[in-house]
């Protein structure tokens, strides 16, 4: 950037352009000037010999095209590093969006090019030559690339449009908007045939994208303008034909979005559309049966895992859900085909399928019943893991999960018919711990997101059987972990990562239950793991609660203090807690320091605006962390990391921190902790003596007991030699006497 920047200030200083590139380029290796020196050109118009020796290289229009395509629409990836970072600092991103800016960086190679043909001057003929050989001199950058027959017609292709350009004859006089006669390249007809299947392809793309933009602002408020519900169907209508979900189009083409569009469309309006007219009430519902039965493409890079959000069997779930709520004929037959659903290739799919069929137990109790075991029972198959060669078999392992699968299914098709269904939480009965392996706990794990919250909040009944189901899971997931542990080294660790990548799922369903519920039910069952797995699903869960509860939630509910120090009890015999004891550069591990960020309302690197407190900067409840603060200062404040998180604290809500509490905390610190310089290393003596200065400027005078423990803080500071202390100590800040009743010193006579 230094060097474009100081290309185009030669430039302004009205330098010879072509002196400019040739200091550029001397003795540089690198491509990337040969950028700058177009750009200088281009900025100038410039038709010298530099700008021809740059105009007949093939390999530069190649680079140069990319480069245009991307600043003609505005995109200018140089500016994505400054765009992201840590710092306030805008200079560099400044710089360079004055850079991309310039008039320039929408010209590209082809218009100097052109310039040079249709103007007289003297490089013009040697241009036109050099044009004219590109079919000739095709740009390989790589041996062999002339053997591949592909590449060498795409590479001729494009070099006989870029020759065309020095061809007179490919030139015709057109006529402007304002009279005026004006010289136009004319592309040949395949060219003009390419470019019309383009915009056709990109108008299609567009249609998809607003039918899915428009669909998703509909979800996320819940409800239809009866005006944007007419005009974004009407453009469904349009766009939809037979064959729409029939095609097997890859997830990258146009005609994917559009029938993913398509069945957004159709599922919201079944969804929050009050009223419908029977005309689109019996589109919307042939629309969701037809986008369920969508026929998969034929893609050699399939992958179960694949995003799967703007499908339109995923949008098909959503309003064959909304057909079942909503009543019918149709019912039965919705009802059917989302059980389907929920076998679907794409785990994406499976998961909609099933969240939607248990959304349905107002309206549908059993069914949402019998849907929300099938999806747990969906993680019990393939038993047969325990052989050591059980996974190269591939297609025995393929053919016989299938065949596990189709049973299932047409288990779940004849069950909806009859009450023959296994009570969720009988489905992990016959399920050893032998049995868990990491992709099973892993399918687990994503099972718990389909959970309704407000139905595992009021209805009791339900809510107890998952609890009876995950409390079962725990027992067998803790008699994996430790038969993995003594087999092979801690290699159960994996076991207990997956499942806790379940715990954001399961503190969100918990948002709305009151929290002496989440204290006598969920955390003694999250406590029955063994202390490592333990630690680290508690610190997940007390996090993920902390952002749903504290640091979002418009008011503070009572008793969430509570919920934490029952979590920080439950991991209070962690042996980490002790290590610093007796190796002072040891530091927590990462589940540990998280509960304790959390206890000084710090668990988030970045200011978020959107929260209701302390992540958004505002710290005027920092007083309802006190009883965390408190606990955590009394058992571990003899830990360097537990005081750097408390006086991060006091910096962060000093606005809204009494002296008196700082003080009377920091008096509690055990004297073995004052004289231990490891403790205090790493800049902490003079973070504690600049917050006792800001403290004693601002609530100056300070306190007569306040005062006295603040001076005795600074006699701890000075004695780990922190000088910064020793001058506040002898400052206007703290002149007054130390004690309020100076002690009498007693006079000894003495003797003549």
């Amino acid at each position: 950037m230094a060097l474009e920047d100081w290309a185009f200030s030669e430039l302004e200083a009205e330098r010879d352009v072509d002196e400019i590139v040739r200091e550029l380029v001397t003795e540089h290796e690198s491509v990337a000037t040969l950028g700058i020196a177009l750009g200088v050109l281009l900025d100038k118009d410039a038709l010298s010999p530099a700008a021809a020796a740059l105009v007949g290289c093939q390999h530069i229009w190649a680079m140069d095209e990319y480069r245009w395509q991307h600043d003609v629409q505005g995109l200018h990836s140089n500016e994505i590093g400054a765009s992201f970072g840590f710092s306030h600092e805008t200079t560099h991103l400044e710089a360079l969006k004055r850079l991309n800016s310039r008039p320039s960086r929408k010209k590209n190679i082809r218009w100097l090019a052109t310039a040079f043909i249709l103007t007289a001057n003297d490089q013009r003929e040697k241009v036109a030559e050099k044009l004219t050989s590109f079919p000739n001199e095709l740009p390989f950058t790589h041996e062999g690339q002339e053997d591949d027959d592909e590449l060498v017609a795409y590479f001729l292709h494009r070099a006989e449009e870029w020759a065309a350009i020095a061809d007179l004859t490919n030139y015709a006089h057109v006529e402007t908007d304002d009279g005026r006669v004006g010289v136009a390249f004319q592309p040949s007809d395949e060219r003009v045939q390419q470019a019309e299947e383009a915009g056709e392809r990109l108008a299609h793309w567009n249609e998809g994208f607003q039918l899915l933009k428009q669909s998703e602002s509909w979800f996320e408020s819940g409800k239809i303008g009866d005006q944007a519900r007419d005009e974004i169907v009407a453009l469904a209508r349009e766009v939809d034909n037979e064959d729409l979900f029939n095609s097997g189009f890859d997830a990258g083409d146009p005609g994917s979005r559009r029938a993913g569009g398509v069945a957004a469309v159709s599922a919201a309006i079944l969804s929050f559309g009050a009223d419908l007219p029977k005309d689109q009430q019996e589109w919307a519902e042939d629309v969701a049966f037809r986008a369920a039965n969508t026929f998969p493409a034929s893609n050699e890079f399939f992958h179960a895992d694949a995003p799967a959000e703007n499908r339109p069997e995923t949008f098909a779930s959503k309003g064959l859900a909304a057909i079942i709520k909503n009543g019918g004929p149709s019912v039965s037959s919705a009802r059917r085909e989302l059980v389907q659903l929920c076998f679907h290739t794409y785990k994406g799919v499976q998961l909609s399928a099933l969240s939607n069929a248990a959304s349905c137990w107002r309206e549908q109790k059993d069914f949402a019943d019998k849907c929300t075991a099938l999806a747990f029972k969906l993680t019990t198959l393939e038993l047969d893991r325990g052989s050591s060669d059980w996974y190269r078999r591939r297609d025995e392992r393929h053919n016989l999960l299938a065949s596990e699968k189709q049973q299932l299914l047409e288990a779940a098709i004849q069950g909806l018919a009859s009450g023959d269904w296994n009570k969720l939480s009988d489905i992990y009965a016959e399920i050893e711990p032998k049995h868990l392996d990491q992709w099973r706990v892993k399918d687990f794990a994503s099972m718990l997101s389909i959970i309704p919250k407000d139905r595992f909040t009021d209805d009791d009944g339900f809510r107890d059987d998952i609890l009876s189901l995950l409390r079962d899971f725990v027992n067998k997931l803790a008699a994996a972990v430790s038969i993995a542990d003594e087999a092979e080294r801690r290699s159960g660790s994996r076991l207990w990562r997956e499942f806790s990548t379940c715990i954001w799922g399961l503190a969100s369903i918990c948002e709305d239950l009151p929290t002496e519920q989440v204290r006598t039910e969920i955390i003694p069952l999250l406590s029955l793991l063994p202390i490592e797995p333990k630690s680290e699903v508690l610190s997940t869960f007390a996090n993920a609660y902390s952002c749903i509860r504290l640091l979002d939630a418009p008011e503070v509910p009572s008793g969430i203090f509570d919920v934490f120090i029952d979590i920080f009890e439950a991991v209070e015999d962690h042996p980490d807690w002790k290590r610093p004891e007796w190796r002072e550069d040891y530091g927590l591990p990462d589940q540990l320091h998280k509960l304790v960020r959390i206890a000084m309302g710090a668990n988030w690197d970045r200011p978020a605006m959107g929260a209701a407190r302390f992540a958004n900067n505002d710290w005027s409840d920092a007083k309802l962390l006190n009883p965390l603060i408190d606990w955590m200062l009394q058992r571990f404040g003899h830990l360097p990391q537990v005081m750097q998180a408390f006086l991060l604290h006091f910096e962060r809500s000093f606005d809204h921190r009494r002296s008196d509490f700082l003080a009377s905390r920091l008096g509690g610190i055990a004297p073995t902790v004052w004289q231990s310089r490891g403790f205090w290393s790493g800049g902490r003596t003079a973070q504690l003596a600049g917050l006792l200065q800001t403290f004693a400027e601002r609530d100056a005078p300070l306190q007569p007991d306040v005062h006295v423990q603040f001076l005795e803080i600074l006699d701890h500071l000075i004695e780990l030699g922190d000088r910064r202390a020793a001058a506040l100590q002898m400052s206007s800040l703290f002149d007054l006497p130390r004690f309020s009743n100076p002690p009498q010193v007693t006079q000894i006579e003495t003797s003549q």
